[in-house]
């Protein structure tokens, strides 16, 4: 371990010594409600599409990388989404997280690519079924 590996686990000690913290697996419920409440302006289906896009992101993340390396449902909680939204969420907060949870190997990200994951088959929630 270096220097600045060593100095940022001193720190995290530190933190989880001073802060409690509470285990918040992201929940397909919570985005669905919300893509309920909130219909994209897209075409009809959109809402169900990002809904899968983010089962099928976390279901891949959770079996490649553990269940702790996955995506909260709040990245995809957007004002009025948009497939243009969706594509610079994906963007500037989804990739470099999925670039972090690789550790530096591009190809271990070869299989989360937004389109592959957008039509893979959905296996669980539904905007209506919670």
């Amino acid at each position: 371990m270096n220097s600045a590996d060593r100095s940022v686990t001193l720190i995290d000690q530190a933190l989880r010594r001073r802060f409690s913290f509470l285990d918040m697996p992201p929940d397909a419920r919570v985005l669905a409600a919300w893509l309920e409440a909130h219909p994209p302006k897209e075409w009809e289906a959109f809402g169900q599409q990002v809904l899968h896009l983010f089962e099928a992101l976390n279901e891949r993340l959770a079996a490649d990388f553990g269940p702790r390396c996955q995506v909260g449902d709040s990245y995809f909680i957007v004002p009025d989404l948009d497939d243009g939204r969706l594509r610079a969420v994906w963007e500037h907060h989804v990739r470099p997280i999925l670039e972090e949870y690789a550790g530096g190997q591009p190809a271990r990200l070869a299989p989360y690519q937004i389109d592959a994951l957008l039509h893979r088959k959905p296996r669980r929630t539904t905007i209506a079924s919670f």
